[in-house]
């Protein structure tokens, strides 16, 4: 028993004291569509991701709920659904660990697509989930935690309101009690997509109305109280579909959404706005070709004020050839383009987006969404580290390759492994006379040694100091990654 916990303190002592890479890419995905839309950063340091998965689970597409460590390894996942389709579309976390998790089901509630609502404990285990809407489709967006200690999702609603579509905002309790709902919008369609607040007290949505503004579609904000009553609406577009996904409020309560607007062409631009609280335009900047559908998904504040003033993610097609590609750019207090390396592009041959974007700890970021380019041939979760300056770092580490299938069957022993010694490393259910390749990288993703084996391998330590490591085994056309932790 003391040799168990002596080997446990040393674990958490090399995680403690080894430096999390601050940028790296990771990708998670099976046979099917594999999509993330939300992302933050955890209590203890890690990162909680959802979105939606059809390659594992229950049904035809359920809500993919994981935890990685700070290393991009995964901690957990979890399938949460029935039979029908589930999409995870946002979580946040509770001062007890736990997670809440807004999106929408087939597979429960009233009938069509309904709110779905879901509470689980710090290791994704569902405490209880609740479902809110109708006969028709009922979808939920986005959510926060309200200073009063209650939630506050939003979404849009067929079932109910005052037209054909309308947003919709619910305030519920942590047991998931509905406290209040209202509606907004018109004889048309009409959508919320984005809610934020400073203060937790009063409260700014995003999407688009139909029924205000212009008949094919405006950017939307409605500025409420605690009570989910209205205290203004912004629209601003043309004469086309425009849509605001994201808002945020600065210090000064400028409003700022973020979003896509046509500019007298078929496509939409990524385009980002500000106001003040009169409702005008302080200014208005435009992202992206004129050609391509373009379109931004999250503006955050920077956590680099000195450098720029904000953060924002959205789709380009800015290179010849590609498809499209996710862009991270910082935006100086005027909107200007202010820097990300690389102009802030990542992708490749194929379609690469990402919906989400949170600060962390170490002064970077995290990002997520989906890619084809880095992908089994379908789409695969991504999972972006950035620093500072937006870089994402390489595939060098291998953290890319893995995939949901191939969890849990490479044994590497012991780990940890004491310094100057030898690990062993075997595939679970592998041909005793298999070739396999193992690398080893350190935390910076720099190549410390690679060797190849014919069956289990067993490798010395004699040229690794200290620290957290990561392993990259390669059989025939599979890849398997695992954590080391040498003391």
């Amino acid at each position: 028993m003391r040799a168990l916990i002596f080997i446990k303190l040393f674990f958490i002592s090399a995680l403690i004291f080894s430096q999390a890479p601050s940028k790296f890419y990771t990708t998670f995905g099976g046979n099917g569509d594999d999509v993330a839309y939300s992302c933050k950063q955890t209590l203890d340091g890690n990162y909680i991701i959802v979105g939606s998965s059809s390659s594992s689970g229950f049904g035809q597409t359920d809500i993919y709920l994981l935890k990685v460590d700070i290393m991009g390894q995964l901690m957990w996942q979890k399938f949460i659904g029935g039979f029908g389709n589930e999409i995870g579309k946002s979580v946040i976390q509770l001062s007890d660990s736990g997670f809440v998790v807004v999106g929408y089901t087939s597979s429960f509630g009233a009938g069509g697509y309904d709110i779905y609502l879901i509470r689980t404990d710090k290791n994704g285990d569902i405490i209880w989930q609740k479902t809110f809407g109708g006969l028709d489709w009922d979808f939920g967006t986005d959510l926060l935690l309200a200073a009063d200690g209650n939630l506050v999702l939003v979404g849009n609603t067929s079932s109910f309101g005052f037209g054909k579509k309308d947003g919709v905002v619910i305030k519920c309790d942590l047991s998931g009690n509905l406290i209040w709902q209202k509606y907004f919008g018109g004889l048309e369609n009409d959508e919320l997509r984005g809610i934020f607040s400073r203060d937790g007290l009063i409260l700014y949505t995003s999407g688009y109305t139909c029924s205000f503004g212009e008949i094919n579609g405006d950017m939307y904000c409605v500025k409420m109280d605690t009570n989910g009553d209205s205290l203004f609406t912004i629209k601003y577009g043309s004469n086309d579909f425009d849509v605001a996904n994201d808002v945020i409020v600065d210090a000064i309560d400028s409003v700022i959404l973020a979003g896509g607007v046509h500019y007298g062409s078929s496509n939409l631009e990524a385009t980002y706005v500000k106001f003040n609280q009169s409702k005008n335009v302080i200014w208005a900047k435009k992202y992206g070709l004129p050609t391509e559908d373009e379109e931004a998904y999250k503006i955050i504040f920077s956590a680099h004020p000195i450098v720029a003033n904000y953060i924002t993610i959205f789709t380009s097609k800015e290179v010849v050839g590609y498809k499209k590609d996710a862009k991270a750019i910082y935006l100086d207090w005027i909107g200007n383009y202010s820097g990300g390396q690389n102009s802030g592009t990542f992708g490749y041959t194929g379609d690469d987006e990402t919906f989400d974007i949170t600060s962390t700890n170490d002064k970077g970021y995290i990002n997520c969404g989906y890619t084809n380019s880095y992908s089994k041939g379908d789409l695969d979760v991504l999972i972006i580290k950035r620093d500072s300056t937006l870089a994402y770092g390489s595939s060098i580490v291998g953290l890319n390759e893995r995939n949901i299938e191939n969890l849990n069957l490479v044994e590497v022993f012991p780990n940890p492994v004491h310094k100057d010694s030898k690990f062993e490393c075997r595939l679970i259910n592998s041909q005793i006379n298999s070739k396999i390749k193992i690398t080893v990288y350190n935390i910076s993703g720099k190549e410390v040694l690679s060797e190849e084996h014919i069956g289990p391998a067993s490798i010395s330590t004699e040229k690794m100091e200290k620290g957290i490591y990561l392993l990259k085994i390669e059989q025939r056309n599979i890849i398997f990654n695992q954590k080391l932790v040498v003391i």
